[in-house]
C-alpha cells in the first residue's frame, strides 16, 4: 500500500499556516493532535512490516515507504510544535469579583458571567484590546455606578486679630484672637452617582456631591467688674492702644461665635482611554460648583445703673461668602489585585470666584446713635462688598478598596481639595477706630485682602455598580 498520496496531503492541512487559519476553535487540541497523528502513522508501518517477505525489489519499495511514514510523522510533530508556540487569542479574560483571570465567551465562569465575554477590540461586550497594558480585559455590562463617604476633614484655619482681652494691648494679655483659629477636625459626607450611557462602560455621566459639619467656635466670658473683660482697638487720633471696658462697674460679659461651612456639587463626564487586566483609566471633564461661607459675630452687654436700658448691648458681624463656578478636567484610574483595588482621582477647575464681604453692626445706647453701628463696624466700613476673581480649584483623591460581594466595594483613603483665592471675615476686620467720627473720618476702614483655602482629611464608604 502506497501511503505517499494520504501523507501529503495530511501535511498540508497540518502545517502552521493552516493550523493558524482555522483558529482556537477549529484546530484540533494542542496536546492531542500530534500523538494521535503519530500512532497512526506508526500502525501504519507496522502493519506494513507485519506483512509477508517479498523479492528483493519489493524489499527496497518497503523501505521507501517506511522512510515516507517517518518524515511524514516528524512533519505533524513540527506543526503541533510550531501551533503550539504560537500566539493565540487569550483564553482568559477578567473576572468582574476578583478581577482576575476568568473564561472566554462559552466557557463556564465560577461566577457565572460567561455570557458577558467575548473578543473584540472595540469595546464590545464590554471588553477591549489594551496597548497600554498589553492584553485584554473584560467586564460585565454594568449600568450604574455610586458611592457613599463618611468625611473626617480637616479645613483652613481663620486668622483672627485681638478681640478680647483685660484691657490695652499691649500690654495687656489678649484672652481671645491674635492668632489663626483651628477649627480641629469636621465630619461631612460625600456621594457620588453616575450611569453609562452605553453597553461598554465607554461613556458616561456622573455627579459628585460633598459637604463637612458647620465648624463651630465659641468663647464666652463674664466679667464682676471693671478692668477684668475689655474688647481691644488702636486709636485712630493717637495710634495708641486702647479698650473698651464691657464689665463696667456692674459688670457685664462677651459672647464671640465662629462659624464656617463648605460645600461642593459637579457634573462629570466620564470616557474611558485605557483598559487591561489591572484596571481603567478614565478622562473626566465636566463643570464645578463650591461654596464657602464662613462668619464672626461678636456680642457685648454691660450692666448699666437702674433705668432703661438696664444693658449697652454692641455688635459686630463680618461674613464672607465665596462662589466657585468653572470647568473641570482630570484623571479617574482603578487598579486591582485580586479583590483589592486602588483608585486615583486628579482633577483641576478653573474659573471664576465671587467674593462677597457684609459688614454690619449695631448698639441700643441711647446717648451715643444708637443705630448701626458696633466697634469695629461702623458707618465708614458697613456694607456688602463684591468682587470676582479668577481661580484655580485642584482635587486629589487616593483611595484602597475591597471587593466584599460583585457589585459592592468598601473604600478608605484620602482626599485633598484647594482653592487658590477666597476670602475670610478675620482679614477683613480693621482694628483701628476714630472713638470721635467726623464726616472725614475714614477709619474702621474696608478692604479687599483674599488668601487661599484648603480641606483634607480621610474618607471611609462603600462604592457599587450595577
Amino acid at each position: 500500500m502506497n501511503l505517499k498520496p494520504y501523507l501529503c496531503a495530511f501535511c498540508v492541512l497540518a502545517t502552521p499556516a493552516a493550523l493558524t487559519a482555522a483558529g482556537p476553535d477549529l484546530a484540533p487540541p494542542q496536546t492531542n493532535a500530534a500523538p494521535a497523528a503519530t500512532a497512526g502513522l506508526e500502525s501504519a508501518g507496522v502493519e506494513r512490516a507485519s506483512t509477508k517477505a517479498a523479492p528483493a525489489k519489493k524489499t527496497t519499495a518497503a523501505r521507501e515507504a517506511t522512510h515516507s511514514t517517518q518524515k511524514g510523522a516528524s512533519a505533524v510533530k513540527s506543526a503541533s510544535t510550531t501551533r503550539a508556540t504560537a500566539q493565540p487569542a487569550p483564553t482568559h479574560l477578567h473576572d468582574p469579583v476578583l478581577k482576575g483571570p476568568a473564561y472566554i465567551h462559552g466557557q463556564a465562569s465560577p461566577y457565572g458571567y460567561d455570557s458577558a465575554y467575548a473578543y473584540d477590540p472595540s469595546c464590545a461586550d464590554g471588553g477591549c484590546y489594551d496597548g497600554f497594558y498589553g492584553g485584554w480585559s473584560c467586564y460585565p455590562q454594568l449600568k450604574h455606578w455610586g458611592s457613599v463617604e463618611y468625611l473626617l476633614w480637616w479645613r483652613k484655619g481663620m486668622r483672627i486679630p485681638p478681640l478680647v482681652s483685660t484691657g490695652p494691648v499691649p500690654p495687656n494679655a489678649v484672652l481671645f484672637g491674635g492668632r489663626n483659629l483651628d477649627f480641629g477636625p469636621q465630619s461631612g459626607g460625600r456621594a457620588t452617582f453616575g450611569a453609562w450611557l452605553d453597553d461598554y462602560e465607554c461613556i458616561g455621566l456622573g455627579a459628585r456631591f460633598f459637604g463637612l459639619s458647620d465648624g463651630r467656635v465659641d468663647f464666652r466670658q463674664t466679667a464682676a467688674g471693671p478692668g477684668t473683660l475689655a474688647r481691644p482697638f488702636i486709636d485712630a487720633d493717637t495710634g495708641a492702644p486702647n479698650a473698651v471696658d464691657v464689665g463696667g462697674a456692674l459688670g457685664g460679659g462677651l459672647d464671640i461665635a465662629l462659624e464656617s461651612e463648605v460645600f461642593a456639587a459637579e457634573a462629570l463626564f466620564r470616557r474611558r482611554i485605557e483598559c487591561g487586566f489591572c484596571g481603567r483609566l478614565d478622562l473626566l471633564g465636566g463643570y464645578t460648583y463650591t461654596q464657602i461661607n464662613e462668619e464672626i459675630g461678636i456680642r457685648t452687654f454691660t450692666t448699666l445703673p437702674p433705668g432703661p436700658p438696664n444693658a449697652l448691648n454692641v455688635f459686630d458681624v463680618f461674613d464672607a461668602d465665596n462662589e466657585f463656578h468653572g470647568g473641570t478636567v482630570g484623571l479617574q484610574a482603578e487598579f486591582d489585585r485580586g479583590r483589592f483595588t486602588v483608585g486615583m482621582l486628579s482633577k483641576i477647575s478653573f474659573g471664576t470666584m465671587h467674593e462677597t464681604v457684609t459688614i454690619l453692626g449695631g448698639n441700643n445706647n441711647p446717648a451715643a446713635a444708637p443705630g448701626l453701628q458696633g466697634l469695629l463696624a461702623q458707618n465708614t466700613n458697613i456694607g456688602e462688598f463684591e468682587q470676582d476673581e479668577f481661580a484655580v480649584v485642584p482635587e486629589v483623591n487616593l483611595t484602597l478598596g475591597f471587593r466584599a460581594t460583585e457589585h459592592v466595594e468598601l473604600v478608605a483613603g484620602y482626599s485633598m481639595v484647594y482653592w487658590s483665592h477666597v476670602v475670610q471675615p478675620g482679614d477683613h476686620i480693621d482694628l483701628t477706630v476714630d472713638l470721635t467720627p467726623t464726616a472725614a473720618t475714614t477709619r474702621p476702614a474696608f478692604n479687599f485682602d483674599s488668601t487661599d483655602y484648603w480641606v483634607m482629611g480621610m474618607n471611609f464608604g462603600m462604592q457599587w455598580s450595577y
